[in-house]
């Protein structure tokens, strides 16, 4: 949807439904819903939760289409690193689709240093993992040599949005 600085919508896009007939009185709160999300994430700690926000649900396909109202909201954590975007059906309580957000990414590779010499000097081989959201972007690493001779790998995600150098 496109929206000029006035406020007038001039520009939509997506599927149109022009015979929605649905109560949109939902059986279940969103305070429920949080209860829920946290009962089926009791095993985590922390857990930052949006507030739940209701929506027309359309499912299926062509004239098969049937609509639900359901709630969609964000859920975060710190350990281990979370995010899931929760689609819950506002009047049974079903989970209609648990998303996960975050990239688990782990990889080996090796390890060349870089100008003035050509070519490249092979330094060592390193293993890392990292978690970062699901957005384009790219992964830059670092070898840094230790004063004992073990070596440092320390990789970061660009992203625009954030990231985190482990999984827990």
């Amino acid at each position: 949807m496109a929206v000029t600085n006035d406020g007038s919508i001039y520009f939509v896009s997506g599927d149109y439904y022009p015979d929605v007939n649905i109560d949109t009185k939902p059986s279940f709160s969103s305070n429920s819903i949080i209860e829920l999300i946290k009962k089926d994430l009791d095993t985590i700690q922390n857990l930052k939760i949006d507030n739940p926000e209701l929506f027309i649900f359309p499912e299926g396909l062509n004239s098969e289409i049937k609509f639900r109202i359901v709630y969609v909201t964000t859920v975060r954590a710190d350990k281990p690193l979370t995010a899931l975007k929760y689609t819950i059906d506002a009047n049974n309580g079903e989970v209609l689709s648990k998303d996960e957000l975050i990239n688990k990414i782990s990889g080996t590779g090796k390890v060349y240093e870089t100008n003035p010499t050509t070519p490249p000097l092979f330094l060592t081989t390193v293993s890392a993992s990292l978690c970062a959201p699901r957005t384009a972007g790219y992964i830059r690493s670092m070898y840094q040599p230790g004063a004992s001779g073990w070596s440092t790998v320390r990789m970061t995600a660009q992203t625009g949005l954030w990231a985190k150098t482990a999984c827990h």
